[in-house]
């Protein structure tokens, strides 16, 4: 029979860490929460992406109606 390996590996936090390493670790920034937030929308299904789409075509759509309308008086 072959020896196996008793040592494992388990995830942050599972072998017991103190609450002040926990403070310790790294926050995370607005950025990552709002691409966690889109990826998240995007993993729902085509719908979602149709809606991402609707949105960034609709605020270029105001955006350059806005400054057509502003340079011409």
């Amino acid at each position: 029979m072959s020896k196996q390996n008793t040592s494992r590996t388990y995830g942050h936090g599972a072998t017991g860490d103190s609450i002040s390493q926990a403070k310790a670790k790294k926050s995370v920034s607005l950025h990552q929460k709002l691409r966690y937030r889109f990826d998240n929308s995007l993993s729902k299904g085509p719908g979602a992406f149709v809606f991402w789409i609707f949105l960034i075509a609709l605020t270029l759509a105001l955006g350059l109606s806005t400054i057509r309308i502003f340079t011409e008086g």
